[in-house]
């Protein structure tokens, strides 16, 4: 079963995954309700939903990245469950609430 010819330093160190704990649960997801509730009915787009939970937290503008790929992947989530609706696609995608939502 062990084979005591193979060196144990030829065995690739595992490697951890990079998670970041920056919300707490469920924390993201009133967070990006709210932004799109003070839109008054108006779209945001992905990156302007970005932009006003990172100025509405006070997080800086390095974790951009990290930031928009959650709030992208929680998106998705909301639409799924209906909490938010999409317009457009991808690049032109803008986020709002259903008219039969508050």
């Amino acid at each position: 079963m062990l084979d005591p010819s193979i060196s144990v330093d030829d065995i690739p160190n595992k490697r951890l995954p990079k998670h970041v704990n920056i919300f707490r649960q469920g924390e993201l997801s009133r967070l990006v309700v709210g932004v799109l509730r003070e839109a008054d009915g108006r779209p945001l787009s992905t990156l302007e939903i970005v932009a006003a939970i990172m100025e509405k937290e006070g997080i800086g503008s390095d974790a951009k990245v990290a930031i928009r790929a959650r709030v992208r992947s929680n998106l998705a989530y909301l639409e799924r469950s209906g909490k938010v609706a999409k317009v457009g696609n991808r690049l032109t995608a803008q986020w709002h609430l259903p008219l039969d939502a508050d």
